[in-house]
């Protein structure tokens, strides 16, 4: 036998075979949905796999779309209520804070009202500033 096909076989003789991959049960899905907060990564890591199946199972079950959605409104409105407490003088008496999540509601909701960020992107190339001319006049 040569050297080389005792490295060959060394290698095939420490290889590590790959894991057998598992179906995930709509179940065992659901149940890592519930309290992810509508997170995708949290829910893969949990299950040990990765965002791209958690979206593909997504997309083939109605249900657990359905109870995804369901999740990731119920963060939404968890979050919204949490930032409407922090804006109000009754329940939060530091004006800095208030004034901070004002600023951050009105820029993501009163856009429609003119409040927020505006960024001016203009799609038109731009012009080159018009050259001087310079006269000469004979007298």
């Amino acid at each position: 036998m040569s050297e080389n096909s005792q490295e060959d076989s060394d290698i095939v003789l420490h290889h590590t075979p790959r894991r057998k991959m598992r179906r995930l049960s709509d179940a065992t899905i659901a149940k890592a949905i519930k309290g992810s907060l509508g997170n995708v990564a949290y829910i893969a890591r949990k299950l040990q796999t990765s965002r791209m199946t958690i979206y593909r199972r997504l997309n083939a079950s109605a249900k657990l779309k359905e109870l995804y959605d369901e999740e990731n409104e119920t963060t939404l409105d968890n979050i919204e209520n949490e930032l409407m407490t922090l804006m109000n003088p009754a329940t939060n008496d530091d004006p800095r804070v208030r004034l901070e999540a004002i600023k951050f509601y009105m820029d993501r909701k009163g856009r429609s009202r003119g409040y927020g960020t505006h960024l001016d992107v203009e799609t038109k190339a731009a012009q080159e500033p018009p050259k001087p001319v310079i006269r000469f006049e004979e007298s």
